[in-house]
């Protein structure tokens, strides 16, 4: 991120567009960031649109417990 701070992101498979950047995570995704852990089974990183989309069996768990 601009700040510094790392976002670490993990999944069974993705298709990453080699153009673009965009990249789709999916089966057993876990995204985390400091003390803050989110998973899911999908994340949609899109690169050209400066968006993240993170669906389907979305939990999270960090600062607000």
């Amino acid at each position: 991120l601009i700040d510094g701070r790392k976002i670490e992101i993990y999944s069974d498979e993705a298709v990453y567009d080699n153009n673009t950047y965009n990249t789709k995570f999916f089966g057993n995704v876990t995204i985390i960031e400091d003390e803050n852990k989110i998973t899911s089974n999908n994340l949609d990183f899109f690169f050209d649109k400066n968006l993240v989309t993170i669906y389907d069996d979305v939990k999270y768990k960090g600062y607000n417990k």
